[in-house]
C-alpha cells in the first residue's frame, strides 16, 4: 500500500519551537553536545514535526515513532544502521522485553527496509486498513524464489524455512490503527519462526522502559511461502509492540575557532579534534584537544585563541604563572619577553636578543599606553626603577612604544645600533617652536621651552646586534634627561630582571634645547631596559551548556554567575571571581538534565488529523 502526502501547517509550528534543523535523535544529541537523556522529543521530518522516543546508549541510539504519528514520514532520515531493527514488547505482567531482527547471513548484503505507511519493493500487509504502520521489510519481492531458503535472524540466531510457493511476503509491521479498524478474517497462528522475537527476547532494565503510549497492540508478521502469518491476537501475553530503528552515534563537525586551525580524523566516538592557534596566538580558555564521546558530544569546551602576551599566557595558565622569561611568536619568529607579574598589573620587557626583522607591534604586548617603566643597573649590581609619563599639557597623548621604528616621531641618531625599543613622547604633530615640552618622572614634571622647533622627543634602548659604535655626537647630562636616574628607587629583589635583559646602550633626545645623551654619558649606569605596563584581566568566562551566564567585567574582583536551566542540577561553582592573577576562582560548573518534557505537551503541536 502507498499513501499520498499533503502539506500541513505544522512546519510553521515546528520552526517556532526551534527544531527545524534537527531531523533525528543524533541531530538532537549533537545540538546538545551529548547532554541529553533518553525521552520523548520532537524532530523535523520533511516539512512537519513528529514525536519520537530517543533511547540514548553509549555509541548508538534507538528511535521509536509515536503511534499517534500521521501523514508522511521519511524513515530514512531517522536512522543510519540498515542492518538491524529493534522490537520491544510489553507483556501482561507489564514488563518489557527486547529483541533484535536482522537478515539471514545469505542476505547480509541486503539492507533492511524500514518504511512508514509504505512498502516499496515489498508485498504489503494484509491489514493495511489498520494504517498508519511502521513496516520492516526483509527480502524484497524480486529476490523471493520458489524453494529458496528464507527467514530472519533474531538475537543472533537464524530462523529459516523453504519457500514452498514463491509467496513474496517478508515483513514485520507495527499497525498504529488510527481509524480503529478490526483485523481481517485471516487469523494466522503462532510458530517459533514468527515469534522468535518473543521467545528469545531479553528483559529490558526498568530505566530503559519505553512510555506505554509508544506501544501499539496491533501488529502483523508474514513470511510467505510456508513461513507463516500471524497478528497481534495470536499470543495473548503480548499487550503491545514498538518497532525501533538504530543509529550509530557520531559527533557534529567541530566548531571552527578564530585564529586557529583544526584537524580530526573522523566524527566517530573516540576520535579527537586538535585546535592549533596561529603563530603569535595562544589559547586563553577552553580545550586544545576535544574527544568525541559515545553520547555524541565533544568533551571540554570550545577554545579561544588570542594574541600571545603576558596577560593571555596568564589566562592560559589559569592565573598560576610566576614572573619570568617566556617565549612568544610574531610572524612565525620566536623570541623572549620577561613578564613581571604584580597584584592586578605588571610590566613586560622585550629581550635584547630579539631578531631585528621580527614584525613586533609593541601595542600587542600591553594595554596601558599612559606610562613606561625604566629599570637600570649600576656598577654595584643593584637595580633601580622609575616611571615616565607625559607632562600634564600632553596627558591625553599616549606614550608610544615601538620596535625598531618611530612612526610619528623624529628618528634616532644611532639607528645603526638597532634593533631598538623606541619610546616616543611628544609626536611631530605637536612639537612646535616655543612650546613647553618634557616628561614626568615618578610623578614630577621636568619641562623646557623648545627654542628652535627641534622635534626630537624620545628614549630609545639600543640592542646593538651588530656591535656598532655611537656617532660622534656625544651628548651630555642634565636634570631633565636623567631624572629617571636621579629620582629612581631600588627595585625589590623579587622584581629584579635577569642581567641578560639589560642593554648598556641607549639614546635620549629632547630636541629644541631639552638635551641629548647616550649610554656613555653616566658611567654608573651599566644597563637599561624599558618596560610596558599591562593590566591583569581574566579571559571571558566559558559558557556552560544548559545554563545562563551573567558577568559585568573581566577585571580582578569581577564575578560571573551561572544559573542552570529549569530541570537541570548543578555541580561545580555557580559563582566564580576573577582573581588578581588572571584566573577564575573555583571550578567551572556543569548542568545535568533531571527530567524530560512529557510527550503529551507536544502532541497538539506535532500531530495532525489522520487521513
Amino acid at each position: 500500500m502507498m499513501t499520498l502526502c499533503r502539506a500541513t501547517l505544522v512546519v510553521l509550528i515546528c520552526s517556532s519551537i526551534g527544531v527545524s534543523g534537527q531531523e533525528n535523535c543524533v541531530d538532537l544529541l549533537n545540538a546538545a553536545n551529548g547532554g541529553l537523556s533518553s525521552g520523548p522529543y520532537i524532530v523535523y521530518n520533511g516539512g512537519k514535526c513528529i514525536n519520537v522516543y530517543c533511547q540514548f546508549n553509549h555509541g548508538h541510539v534507538l528511535t521509536f515513532l509515536s503511534p499517534m504519528t500521521s501523514g508522511c514520514v521519511d524513515m530514512s532520515r531517522l536512522y543510519n544502521n540498515k542492518t538491524v531493527a529493534i522490537v520491544y514488547h510489553i507483556r501482561a505482567d507489564a514488563k518489557q522485553h527486547i529483541a533484535t531482527l536482522k537478515q539471514l547471513g545469505k542476505f547480509s548484503n541486503v539492507p533492511l527496509s524500514v518504511q512508514f505507511n509504505a512498502n516499496v519493493e515489498y508485498q504489503g500487509p494484509i491489514n493495511s486498513a489498520m494504517a498508519p504502520y511502521v513496516f520492516v521489510g526483509f527480502i524484497p519481492k524480486h529476490m523471493t524464489k520458489l524453494h529458496d531458503i528464507q527467514g530472519w535472524n533474531v538475537n543472533g540466531k537464524d530462523f529459516t524455512f523453504v519457500n514452498c510457493d514463491a509467496n513474496p511476503n517478508s515483513y514485520f509491521a507495527a499497525l498504529f490503527n488510527a481509524y480503529h479498524k478490526g483485523y481481517t478474517n485471516y487469523v494466522g497462528y503462532y510458530n517459533k519462526l514468527m515469534f522468535a522475537w518473543y521467545d528469545l527476547s531479553t528483559a529490558v532494565p526498568t530505566h530503559e522502559y519505553l512510555p506505554r503510549n509508544f506501544f501499539t497492540p496491533f501488529f502483523e508478521i508474514h513470511h510467505g511461502g510456508c513461513g507463516g502469518f500471524s497478528r497481534g491476537t495470536n499470543v495473548p501475553d503480548i499487550q503491545g509492540v514498538a518497532v525501533g530503528v538504530r543509529s550509530e552515534i557520531t559527533c557534529a563537525n567541530p566548531i571552527p575557532v578564530q585564529h586557529a586551525s583544526l584537524s580530526f580524523p573522523g566524527l566517530s566516538p573516540g576520535n579527537s579534534v586538535t585546535y592549533t592557534c596561529e603563530p603569535g596566538y595562544i589559547i586563553v580558555s577552553g580545550d586544545a584537544v576535544r574527544t568525541c564521546h559515545g553520547l555524541g558530544g565533544w568533551t571540554g569546551t570550545k577554545p579561544k585563541c588570542q594574541v600571545q602576551n603576558c596577560v593571555t599566557m596568564q589566562n592560559n595558565a589559569a592565573g598560576k604563572l610566576k614572573s619570568g622569561l617566556y617565549q612568544i611568536n610574531r610572524g612565525g619568529m620566536n623570541f623572549h619577553i620577561y613578564c613581571n607579574y604584580g597584584n592586578g598589573d605588571g610590566y613586560v620587557y622585550v629581550s635584547p636578543s630579539v631578531p631585528g626583522d621580527v614584525d613586533l607591534n609593541m601595542a600587542s604586548l600591553s594595554d596601558d599606553s599612559s606610562l613606561v617603566k625604566v629599570i637600570h643597573r649600576r656598577h654595584d649590581g643593584k637595580q633601580y626603577e622609575a616611571t615616565i609619563q607625559q607632562i600634564t599639557a600632553f596627558n591625553t597623548l599616549p606614550v608610544s612604544v615601538q620596535f625598531n621604528k618611530h612612526d610619528g616621531y623624529k628618528g634616532i641618531l644611532n639607528a645603526a645600533m638597532g634593533p631598538y625599543v623606541f619610546t616616543g613622547f611628544i609626536p611631530l604633530s605637536h612639537n612646535v617652536k616655543g612650546g613647553v615640552q618634557g616628561w614626568k618622572v615618578n610623578g614630577k614634571e621636568f619641562t623646557f621651552t623648545n627654542c628652535d622647533g627641534n622635534p626630537n622627543s624620545y628614549f630609545a634602548v639600543l640592542f646593538n646586534a651588530k656591535k656598532a659604535a655611537y656617532t660622534s655626537y656625544k651628548g651630555w647630562r642634565n636634570n631633565l634627561m636623567y631624572a629617571w636616574y636621579d629620582l629612581s628607587t631600588p627595585v625589590p629583589v623579587s622584581d629584579s630582571l635577569p642581567a641578560a635583559m639589560f642593554s648598556k646602550d641607549y639614546e635620549i633626545h629632547h630636541g629644541g634645547c631639552g638635551g641629548y645623551s647616550i649610554g656613555t654619558t653616566v658611567s654608573d649606569v651599566t644597563g637599561v631596559m624599558i618596560g610596558q605596563r599591562f593590566i591583569i584581566t581574566c579571559s571571558e568566562p566559558d559558557d556552560v551548556r544548559d545554563a545562563t551566564k551573567t558577568f559585568d567585567d573581566v577585571k580582578p574582583g569581577s564575578i560571573v554567575t551561572f544559573i542552570c536551566n529549569p530541570g537541570y542540577t548543578s555541580s561545580g561553582d555557580l559563582v566564580r571571581t576573577c582573581t588578581s592573577t588572571g584566573g577564575w576562582s573555583g571550578v567551572q560548573p556543569t548542568c545535568t538534565r533531571l527530567i524530560q518534557m512529557p510527550l503529551s505537551a507536544f502532541e497538539l503541536l506535532a500531530n495532525i488529523t489522520p487521513y
